[in-house]
């Protein structure tokens, strides 16, 4: 039998709810969350903010750096990784408006992203 390996990443964020580790397995990257009542796992290999981006955002190791409060989660893009959702044209209008008003070229800093987290958000059978 072959085992696979995971590797934990140097990033963890807690807060009263959650635990949230990043992790990578075979060469692909992963963010689970633990409750911390020990009741509920998950974990996924892309991030959704609903309110600025319409599709999943595929985890890179430039958005692993994350950090956590209570209501919020905090991640990190690059703005060429803002910029080729753009050109993916998957995203809709908030993500033209923010690059519009922000100014932002692929010459940019790296952008905070910050997305409220849903209550419940992990909701297992």
């Amino acid at each position: 039998m072959k085992n696979d390996y995971v590797f934990e990443l140097p990033v963890l964020a807690v807060n009263d709810d959650w635990l949230a580790v990043g992790c990578i397995r075979t060469g692909r990257l992963f963010l689970t969350f633990h409750s911390t009542d020990g009741e509920k796992t998950l974990t996924s290999s892309s991030l959704l903010d609903d309110f600025h981006f319409a599709t999943p955002l595929p985890l890179k190791a430039k958005n692993m750096h994350f950090c956590m409060d209570n209501d919020y989660f905090y991640f990190t893009m690059t703005a060429e990784q803002l910029l080729k959702l753009q050109d993916d044209g998957k995203q809709g209008g908030a993500v033209d408006e923010l690059i519009e008003n922000k100014e932002i070229t692929d010459s940019s800093n790296p952008i905070l992203v910050k997305c409220r987290l849903k209550r419940n958000f992990c909701s297992l059978p």
